[in-house]
């Protein structure tokens, strides 16, 4: 009896086994691993790839079916990173026995993550199970020289006016194993504009802020989206990057203000250092260059200086000068008698019908005798003075001449009156 029961428990044992067996192949793995690549290397889950943060990871992953399998998935993830996991998965296929299939997962290694040993975990997925899992080994490292941007600010924002300016900053990273010298420009090449700015030394893993580049909206710059370039320039210029931000122009309103005209003439105009005294000149120099670009003439007028000067301008009052070519004059302005005190007048240099320009000069005139007028009244006097002399003189020998013939005539009548007191025989 006992041996009946565990035969019929044997036979029973064998069924259980034949349906798990049968179980396990139905639900066998469908798919198998041909390969996977990275970057176009085959690898393998036995040894260390070496990677640097900031770059870009591309894995081909090449399957074989087993079985016919609907809705199958690959993904790839890499664990650890601070700010998140970083993974993608490509979308779902179909799968035939004996068909093959290459999947392309991409990845980017930020370049804030540590320096560190990770896994690089690549799955299968159908709708009910995972159907496999490689794990590789990456060591994540830097780059010898890597530079990113933080930051772009931009003030008074990235909204600005025409004809107005806009000071950029630029936040920089430097991620690689070197020490950098860098360069930084700010652009906007639709506007034609661009500013720079040097930093000596940003060391390696250090973040730096460059200084403010200055760079002035075109008064008449269309309003509308430009492309703010941001390029870092570093390893003595032989690599580059480049980022690119949005800014907007408005209208500043400032196209319609009419730009000035080209000068014509450079004109100087001098004015005298000192006061005068009555009779002497007050000088004004006067120096006209011609920044055209065919000959001109160019003429002095002289206005509210007739009722208290003389005018005299030497050596014309219309000089012809070729283009680049530079020429001086000088007004002279003599004070009347009289005058004195701060005295004004107008004086105008005009180019055919053109006025030049148009300055209010003064002169000071102080009331003390000039030193010529004196000299001349001193020499006067000392004339007058010496003919008064002169004739002084003359009378002193008119008179001494006078007495000498009166007392001549007195001798002689003596003479006269002693002879007739005489006889002669």
């Amino acid at each position: 009896m006992i041996s009946n029961k565990v035969k019929v428990f044997g036979v029973l044992m064998v069924l259980l086994l034949s349906l798990v067996a049968a179980t396990v192949t139905v639900n066998a793995v469908p798919i198998a691993v041909d390969f996977v690549k990275l970057d176009g290397d085959i690898i393998s889950t036995d040894e260390v790839i070496e990677v640097d943060r900031n770059t870009d990871l591309n894995l081909k992953v090449k399957v074989i079916g087993l079985a016919d399998a609907d809705d199958i998935r690959l993904s790839a993830e890499i664990h650890g990173f601070e700010h998140g996991v970083i993974t993608d998965a490509s979308d779902i296929f179909d799968i035939d026995a004996g068909e093959s299939r290459t999947v392309n997962l991409d990845m980017h290694l930020p370049s804030r993550m540590d320096r560190d040993d990770y896994l690089l975990r690549v799955f299968a997925f159908d709708k009910r199970s995972s159907l496999f899992q490689l794990n590789f080994n990456l060591n994540i490292d830097t780059a010898r020289h890597g530079l990113e941007v933080r930051d772009v600010s931009f003030s008074p924002g990235s909204t600005v006016q025409a004809g107005r300016s806009l000071l950029t900053t630029v936040r920089i990273e430097n991620q690689g194993e070197q020490d950098e010298e860098v360069k930084v420009t700010v652009a906007v090449p639709e506007l034609g504009l661009q500013a720079s700015d040097f930093i000596d030394e940003i060391e390696s893993d250090e973040i730096t802020t460059s200084e403010e580049l200055f760079i002035r909206i075109p008064n008449c710059a269309e309003p509308g989206q430009y492309t703010a370039e941001i390029t870092l320039s570093y390893n003595d210029d032989y690599d580059t990057m480049t980022e690119q931000r949005t800014i907007f122009v408005e209208d500043g309103g400032l196209c319609s203000i009419e730009a000035p005209a080209e000068e014509k003439a450079l004109i100087a105009i001098g004015q005298p250092k000192n006061s005068v005294a009555p009779g002497e000149r007050l000088t004004y120099p006067i120096t006209i260059t011609n920044a055209g670009d065919s000959a001109s003439s160019y003429a002095l007028d002289i206005q509210g200086a007739a009722g208290w000067a003389t005018v005299e301008v030497n050596p014309s009052n219309v000089m012809t000068l070729k283009p680049g070519e530079i020429k001086s004059a000088f007004v002279y302005l003599t004070p009347m008698a009289g005058i004195t005190g701060t005295q004004a007048f107008s004086l105008s240099v005009n180019s055919g019908d053109e006025t030049l320009k148009q300055v209010t000069l003064t002169g000071e005139i102080d009331g003390t005798p000039a030193v010529e007028p004196v000299k001349k009244k001193s020499t006067v006097r000392a004339l007058t003075i010496g003919l008064i002399v002169v004739i002084v003189i003359l009378i002193i020998i008119g008179l001494i001449v006078a007495f000498s013939r009166m007392k001549g005539n007195e001798d002689f009548e003596e003479f006269e009156e002693e002879g007739e007191g005489q006889n002669y025989y």
